[in-house]
């Protein structure tokens, strides 16, 4: 992915990641089950722990963890399993949408 195909992919993606680090831990679970409710492994999202990560007072990442986890980003939704390598589940670009 080259710098302007990187940058136009966080600035189509930052909005919906902003909405969603704002949201209290219980409400993100809970709009996070109903997106990945098609994924197998969907109980993290209602078992896990919501940790938001910041640096220099600008949003970074989401992750909710029991075990296996899901990492939101500017990018998107991607789940990692407890073991092995991880997917993208959702990519925030111009056709996705929250509402």
């Amino acid at each position: 992915m080259s710098g302007i195909d990187f940058k136009k992919k966080y600035e189509i993606g930052f909005p919906v990641f902003e909405r969603l680090f704002n949201m209290d831990s219980n409400s993100l679970k809970e709009l996070l089950q109903r997106i990945c409710a098609s994924h197998p492994d969907v109980s993290v999202l209602k078992e896990g722990s919501v940790k938001k990560e910041i640096c220099d007072d600008r949003p970074q990442s989401i992750t909710i963890s029991y075990y296996s986890s899901f990492s939101i980003t500017p990018f998107g939704i991607n789940y990692k399993p407890e073991h092995g390598g991880g997917s993208t589940v959702v990519e925030f670009n111009e056709f996705f949408k929250l509402d």
